[in-house]
């Protein structure tokens, strides 16, 4: 009357609750109309991809709760995808016990469907944890172009200082930075070096008039929580286009777990000068290969070279293609992650249409500017594990911080 054997465990067949009625047996279950008897094996499959499925959840609210600590924590996965694993092998085998004897084919099938759950192989550290111990501590890395002595630059001031402060970063890479020419002039590096009671590095090649008709230096600093104990700077070549005065600075810093050469770089920002911009390119990477040091105290590893700058092209241009690996690299093996593709969300446009000063420009929202790390190394060094942007909090009626958004990035260090 069921069908047979193959209907018991295929299912499929409607109920009859009818003859079983009709029998008087009180036992007998009344389907509503439409149910059908899912069979002995549809009732796995169902089972087990409820379990698949909340192990899945399980993996996934732990990388978020991770995500959102800021800080990737590997005990908490591990927890969370064994309790996922744990849930869905006891499931597994609760339901294919009556399957076996006759039907192993169809068991190891169903074995297989929770090997493909996410989660499950938690004993793999990596290459690059095998011997050294997954570093959980992280060295913050801010960049931010603040637009020189341009619109109400007195007024922005502040709200640079403000922006600088509540991110909290320990290396800060500056561009466009203004310095007056005087001798006795005001340098825009020191003051918000001494507003955040950081060291600070500063060049400058190129004296431009403000609207005032001060004549101001423009280039490139770097502030650091910590000792800065040498820097220098590479003048960019303009390659045929105006000379805007682009250069790429270089810090060595004493970081507390150690050394960092941090770079501030601006390159070209014409529209169609990308050809310019590849050329600097080129030099910023010679520049960064030919950083000499002193060896690292016995125990610390060699320098973490951060990049960071105002790029002017997009990720998919070629000059921040060069840099990232997926085109040709200027000097072989120097190679960078993108601090945004690794560990940002959403566009990430620095240049943005929501900015009132960029906006005016009647250009659309790109991203120009760049955090870059070297790929990670032993212990997960380099590793970028959080990105953001900053000074891109909009007041009704008050100035943002400069024409460009920053860009803010966690780093294993």
């Amino acid at each position: 009357k069921g069908g047979g054997l193959m209907s018991s465990l295929w299912g499929g067949k409607k109920k009859d609750d009818s003859t079983d009625a009709k029998k008087g047996d009180e036992s007998a279950v009344i389907a509503k109309d439409g149910d059908k008897d899912p069979g002995l094996i549809g009732g796995v499959w169902g089972t087990l991809v409820t379990a698949s499925e909340t192990a899945v959840s399980a993996a996934k609210n732990a990388a978020d709760a991770a995500k959102a600590a800021g800080e990737f924590s590997v005990e908490q996965a591990k927890n969370a995808a064994a309790k996922g694993a744990s849930m869905t092998t006891s499931v597994t085998s609760s339901v294919t016990a009556p399957l076996s004897g006759g039907l192993s084919g169809v068991t190891g099938s169903l074995g297989g469907l929770t090997s493909m759950v996410p989660g499950m192989n938690i004993n793999y550290t990596g290459p690059l944890c095998k011997d050294t111990p997954l570093v959980n501590t992280s060295v913050r890395v801010a960049t931010l172009s603040v637009w020189w002595r341009s619109h109400e630059w007195g007024e922005r001031q502040g709200k640079i200082v403000e922006a600088l402060k509540g991110v909290n970063a320990d290396v800060i890479c500056l561009q466009d930075v203004w310095a007056e020419a005087d001798k006795d002039g005001k340098s825009q590096a020191q003051i918000l070096a001494e507003a955040l009671d950081y060291k600070f590095a500063f060049e400058g090649k190129k004296s431009m008039a403000d609207g005032a008709d001060v004549q101001c230096l423009t280039g490139c600093a770097i502030l650091s929580r910590w000792n800065i104990t040498a820097s220098a700077v590479k003048p960019l070549s303009p390659s045929g286009y105006e000379d805007e005065g682009r250069c790429v600075l270089r810090a060595e810093i004493e970081g507390e777990r150690g050394p960092i050469h941090a770079y501030s770089a601006s390159l070209c920002t014409k529209i169609g000068a990308s050809d310019a911009r590849v050329a600097q390119v080129k030099e910023v990477c010679n520049f960064v290969k030919s950083a000499k040091s002193p060896p690292p105290k016995e125990g610390q590893p060699p320098p973490l070279p951060v990049l960071c700058g105002m790029f002017g092209g997009e990720s998919v241009s070629d000059e921040v293609r060069m840099l990232t690996g997926k085109a040709p690299c200027p000097v072989k093996e120097l190679v960078f992650v993108d601090a945004w593709d690794a560990a940002g969300e959403g566009p990430g446009d620095t240049w943005s249409t929501s900015n009132p000063f960029a906006s005016a420009e009647l250009l659309p929202s790109k991203r120009t500017s760049y955090v870059f790390a070297p790929p990670p190394a032993a212990g997960g060094r380099g590793h970028i594990t959080k990105a953001s942007l900053f000074a891109n909090s909009l007041i009704p009626g008050m100035l943002p911080p400069s024409c460009h958004y920053g860009v803010v990035a966690d780093i294993r260090y």
